[in-house]
């Protein structure tokens, strides 16, 4: 390999050649700034809003194509009908508009013919006394539209009949250009109406179609229910009344036609009575043998344009939204729906604010957020953005009725629905939404979330059923039993308690429940286990009465108190009895097995760092096997699952202490009482943590823990000098 040396540079010429630039570019920056100041002139001031938009490049299906497609959501500043629309180049010259579809707060869609594909094109919108446009495009020869209303009540078995019926429809839902999207295997391919209610609508779709060469072409539906396939204005293809898809697209109902190669004119229509829908349309080509899917290519479409800026008649701020539906969740209570937002009116810089009203009481003020809509159906959103002192907004209506194939072609992320809900105020939300979120916790365990949404709930008594607000007190109760810390006790004792004591309003079912958990409260919260026996006692002296979940916890509740008081005995007692009272029991040959399989699977999802199948598996152990508390296994591996969370210190330290009360002999003693010094050092109790670690070489001097719990009490005890205040002596003056 040969090195070539480095070429050396006249040192007079370089600075001759930096003159020479500096000369120049002042008159580069003059000219450009001229055409920009010409470019960026206002057409006409009464139009309050415009885009700017430039063709995009690259990735251009059809760069031929004469016309150029551009969707944008307008807010509320357009006129229905979109009579207000103007296109501009940035020469100033006006060109012919076609509007696909146009209604305030809605998104939008606007062709236009442009000879030339570079430079930036200008739209313009806004103006409530706008008359109809100079220049529009009478006659859209390219691409393919679909056109969805109200099916109006009449008889639909003709093609002049269906026609009566699109002519008489009131409501017009949407209309829009067939594009490819993922998912989508034809042009004429739906099964839902995507512009409204997919039932009891009509579909029009009208485009031309490219004739590769000439021939006899075979046109095929299937739908559900009638249809009718026209080509140059002449029925190739009928299959009217109602019915089922069946396999009409295979060649069951079918029409042959002679055409030529070239464009031709292209209508599919399409009725849905109720019930289910669906249509679809095929071709056989000449020489083909199978019947296949009309693809989109067949229908030559537009140049796509996209918005660079956003700009408002004499304003510097201009405020404009877009938003796209990426992932839907069903579940049997309703669909939840992640929405996508971003800002496009300014850059998120300079000190500029961003207020966002979602419509369903929820707000943000990050410039492009994601929110997750807990139920479908029609939301208003607004946009306020603010900078320097001025501000603008914009508006946009969000149809979650309306089902979309882009939302099922992507896989829904139920964690980052979660983190995105998890940030809401709960109190601006409906109680529609609030029992939604609780099932979206429910799904993936998570209490921690629920409890603050229970609590909303239980506030908002009056907008509840009895049956739905004595269900969240004692859901809201029971979570604060099994996730909270003793400055929770109040509020869980008071819940409960007012349960007990309006004894005539409650039945029997929530009211017995909640005397177990006033009684579990008083012992699991408050530390008050006499107080906690007694009332567990009492309850327990109409087992015969009550129902079989309370019963069996109280049993365990029982055991819990005696075995913490160190009566192993009656513990067991207590705990075996609990056993009478389970929903299912499983045969002794699968209670064997699974018996000595869950302290492995607790083990590997504690490794593993799945903390919520850890903990549902424990809790599944000890409604099997309470009795395996007595050993002292099951209390290490809670005190392992708990030693990462905060919260829960003071816990592991009174679950350990239990097993070293009642089962001192246990051989899982040595672990608990290392596991209660490992919990000092996490609260930083470091002399607690070294006296336990003094206890355990005393108390077990030949376990194979030693060597580790030596080296702890030498970590204490070192923590301990460091945390010291160090006393400072004054200088002497």
């Amino acid at each position: 390999m040969t090195i070539r040396p480095r070429k050396r540079t006249n040192p007079k010429r370089a600075n001759s050649m930096r003159r020479l630039w500096l000369l120049i570019l002042p008159i580069v920056i003059l000219f450009d700034c001229g055409t920009a100041d010409a470019a960026d002139s206002w057409w006409n001031k009464s139009w309050k809003r415009r885009l700017v938009l430039e063709i995009q490049r690259y990735s251009q299906t059809w760069n031929k194509s004469p016309y150029v497609w551009v969707k944008f959501h307008p807010g509320t500043s357009i006129i229905s009908g979109g009579k207000d629309i103007r296109v501009f180049h940035e020469s100033g010259t006006e060109l012919p508009v076609f509007v696909v579809f146009a209604e305030p707060g809605r998104e939008c869609e606007v062709v236009f013919r442009a000879n030339s594909r570079s430079g930036k094109f200008y739209l313009y919108y806004g103006n409530r006394k706008a008359g109809e446009p100079a220049k529009v495009i009478k006659k859209l020869d390219r691409g393919l539209l679909l056109e969805t209303r109200q099916r109006p009540p009449g008889r639909c078995m003709t093609v002049g009949e269906w026609r009566r019926l699109w002519n008489a429809s009131s409501v017009k839902y949407g209309r829009g250009a067939i594009r490819a999207v993922a998912g989508r295997h034809g042009a004429v391919w739906d099964g839902y109406n995507p512009f409204g209610p997919s039932s009891r609508y009509m579909s029009y779709y009208c485009g031309y179609i490219s004739v590769p060469r000439d021939g006899s072409y075979s046109f095929s539906t299937a739908s559900d229910d009638g249809s009718f396939l026209l080509v140059d204005g002449k029925l190739v293809v009928e299959w009217p009344g109602n019915h089922g898809a069946g396999a009409g697209v295979y060649g069951a109902h079918k029409g042959n036609v002679r055409l030529q190669k070239g464009m031709h004119k292209f209508e599919y229509m399409h009725e849905s009575g109720g019930g289910g829908q669906c249509c679809v349309a095929g071709w056989t080509k000449p020489g083909d043998k199978r019947v296949a899917l009309i693809p989109i290519y067949a229908f030559p479409g537009f140049k796509v344009a996209r918005v660079v800026a956003t700009e408002k008649v004499g304003s510097t701020v201009a405020a404009r939204l877009s938003f796209s539906r990426e992932t839907l969740w069903r579940l049997q209570s309703g669909n939840m729906v992640l929405v996508r937002f971003r800002q496009e009116g300014v850059t998120a810089q300079d000190g500029t604010k961003f207020q966002w009203s979602f419509g369903d009481g929820t707000t943000s003020t990050l410039a492009s957020p994601d929110h997750v809509y807990l139920n479908d159906g029609v939301y208003n959103v607004k946009l306020t953005v603010t900078k320097g002192g001025k501000s603008d907004t914009a508006t946009a209506r969000v149809d979650l009725t309306v089902l979309f194939l882009e939302m099922f072609t992507r896989r829904t992320n139920v964690y980052y629905y979660i983190r995105v809900v998890s940030g809401y105020d709960y109190s601006r939300l409906s109680t529609r939404d609030l029992k939604q979120a609780v099932q979206l916790y429910r799904f993936k365990e998570r209490k921690d979330l629920m409890v603050p949404v229970y609590r909303e709930m239980v506030r908002r008594k009056n907008d509840l059923s009895e049956r739905e607000y004595f269900d969240s007190v004692t859901k809201l109760g029971d979570l604060l039993l099994r996730e909270g810390e003793k400055k929770d006790a109040g509020e869980a004792h008071s819940l409960f308690q007012d349960l007990v004591d309006h004894r005539p309003q409650v039945r029997d079912f929530w009211r017995t429940f909640a005397q177990y958990g006033v009684a579990a409260v008083e012992f699991t919260l408050k530390g008050d286990g006499k107080s906690a026996l007694r009332r567990v006692d009492e309850l327990l002296k109409g087992k015969d009465n009550l129902p079989k979940h309370v019963t069996r916890r109280a049993f365990v509740l029982r055991g819990d108190i005696l075995r913490e008081e160190g009566i192993a005995s009656e513990a067991r007692e207590a705990y075996l009895e609990s056993k009478k009272y389970l929903f299912d029991s499983p045969e002794p040959k699968d209670m064997a097995a699974r018996r000595g399989a869950y302290g492995t699977s607790v083990e590997n999802y504690i490794h593993r760092r799945e903390f919520d199948a850890a903990s549902k598996e424990l809790e599944e152990w000890e409604m099997y096997f309470p009795e395996d508390k007595l050993s002292g296994y099951m209390s290490v591996l809670r005190a392992r699952l708990w030693m990462y969370d905060t919260s829960k210190y003071k816990r592991i330290i009174r679950e350990l202490k239990a097993v070293l009360t009642c089962s001192p002999d246990s051989n899982y003693a040595d672990e608990a009482m290392l596991l209660i010094g490992k919990t000092y050092i996490k609260q930083r109790n470091y002399k607690a943590a070294k006296a336990a670690f003094e206890l355990f070489k005393v108390k077990y001097p030949e376990s194979p823990l030693m060597s580790e719990a030596e080296r702890l009490a030498k970590n204490a005890d070192r923590a301990a000098t460091k945390d010291k205040p160090v006393r400072r002596r004054r200088r002497k003056k």
